[in-house]
């Protein structure tokens, strides 16, 4: 168990080590394992991040611009007639 720990956080610390064949196959796709389950948090926190971001920040950005060029439009129209 000590040594899955060490492999799948990637600590690595190198104390026990697979021997046999079967062993570094075993030790190869915990290694693969580890890596996606750390890049899958990765990914979940991001997304959240950017999400937060997006709804609270983007919106208001484009609303103002869209108000902007709605009165621009507008004061276009007026000269135009």
């Amino acid at each position: 168990m000590w040594w899955a720990l060490v492999t799948i956080t990637t600590v690595g610390y190198g104390d026990i080590t697979p021997m046999t064949t079967v062993g570094r196959f075993v030790a190869s796709g915990l290694m693969f394992v580890g890596l996606a389950l750390i890049s899958s948090v990765t990914a979940i926190i991001s997304v959240k991040f950017i999400q937060n971001f997006v709804d609270h920040h983007t919106n208001d950005d484009v609303l103002e611009k869209l108000d902007e060029m709605q009165k621009d439009l507008d004061e276009l129209k007026k000269k135009i007639q």
